[in-house]
């Protein structure tokens, strides 16, 4: 029975460390969050002339960022296999 009674104890305490970090990991969320809230721009804003600046579409930065990751290790693989010819792994340019 002393085991049992270990055992549960241990649980407890377990459950109770986890939730306690996902809780302060929630506040820290929350608090950065607030702390770096996107401005919003208000009507009065947008008249007082200059042209409003269009957001850079998620996409464009997510693919040039996914290309670059995957060259560089493309490139870091190539290496560890003993030829560094990186040129060749990438496509000519168009028109060439």
């Amino acid at each position: 029975m002393d085991n049992i009674n270990q055992g549960l104890m241990i649980f407890g305490v377990g459950m109770l460390v986890l939730f306690v970090a996902l809780g302060l990991l929630a506040l820290m969320i929350d608090l950065l969050g607030k702390a770096f809230k996107e401005k919003t721009v208000s009507e009065d804003d947008s008249n007082r002339g200059g042209a409003a600046q269009a957001p850079i579409p998620p996409s464009s930065t997510t693919e040039g960022a996914a290309v670059a990751v995957a060259v560089v290790v493309s490139h870091l693989l190539s290496q560890r296999a003993g030829s560094s010819e990186l040129g060749k792994l990438l496509e000519p340019p168009p028109g060439r």
